[in-house]
């Protein structure tokens, strides 16, 4: 376990301007949405809105309510923006490395493949989690400034709630580098199995007879409007996480019987004539 904790801290220290950029990015974008509320209150004040919006507002249920702006104008998207961060570090953290020639390196060092890749995932999920967590402190000045009524243990929890979405969606990554070529075709995939998921879960929202439809994505059991409306829901956290550890382990199954190369194939030259010998 040593070795995992020194991959984690390298980790999370090769991506910490990553982190930090799209941390304080996370924070301006939440406190301004936050700060826009009282303009979003009074104008869906005494607007009757389509019922398959409703929907897909989940608990919340008004769009003029704390909760429903928050569900609609924040985690309905900004998640989702982390998530596809998820994918591009867990994607690119074997998949990339051993295209750039580091992974047999890494590999030769005195590390097993399952320490290895558990390291760079928990590096990449604490790093994850910041930049996921930083959404807090942003909505909850925001609420402050413009008096919204909320408590701070609603959004925080609901801030927490996407964490184990974000993370399975890493693990996803991670699985797709370990099971895929290359990282291009790990990425597509998991970026396409990302944007499946929210399609359908947009439909189920839209079309009664489809609502059912929505609980096999994670976006039906990351909604955040759930800890919005009543409180913080942990049972719901365990269940992702769980799920998300399971397919991490898948993960590590992968990489122990992937056939690791040394970065882009050289590009094999003619050897010259030798003397004597016409040149083909």
């Amino acid at each position: 376990m040593t070795g995992s904790w020194s991959v984690a801290r390298w980790t999370l220290r090769d991506q910490r301007g990553g982190v930090i950029g799209l941390s304080l990015t996370m924070f301006g974008l939440a406190l301004m949405m936050a700060l826009i509320y009282p303009s979003y209150r009074d104008s869906f004040a005494d607007i009757e809105i389509p019922a398959y919006f409703e929907a897909f507002l989940g608990e919340a249920g008004d769009l003029g309510s704390p909760a429903g702006f928050l569900t609609a104008e924040v985690f309905s998207w900004l998640p989702i923006v982390i998530a596809v961060f998820a994918v591009v570090w867990g994607t690119g953290t074997l998949a990339g490395d051993e295209a750039a020639g580091q992974l047999d390196v890494l590999l030769s060092q005195p590390i097993t493949r399952p320490a290895l890749l558990i390291g760079k995932a928990l590096g990449l999920a604490i790093g994850l989690s910041i930049v996921m967590l930083s959404v807090f402190p942003g909505l909850w000045i925001g609420a402050l400034a413009v008096d919204m009524d909320i408590g701070a243990a609603k959004l925080l929890g609901a801030c927490v709630s996407q964490v184990p979405l974000v993370l399975l969606y890493l693990s996803v990554g991670l699985v797709a580098a370990a099971g895929l070529p290359t990282r291009r075709s790990a990425a597509v995939v998991t970026t396409a199995a990302l944007v499946a998921a929210y399609a359908v879960q947009i439909i189920s929202g839209a079309v009664p007879d489809l609502a059912d439809l929505g609980k096999i994505t994670p976006l039906y059991w990351a909604d955040a409007s759930k800890e919005l409306v009543d409180g913080p829901q942990p049972l719901r956290w365990i269940a992702m996480m769980t799920v998300a550890l399971a397919v991490t382990a898948l993960a590590i199954a992968l990489f122990r019987r992937r056939e690791i190369g040394s970065g882009q194939p050289r590009r094999i030259r003619p050897r010259p004539a030798e003397a004597g010998t016409p040149a083909a």
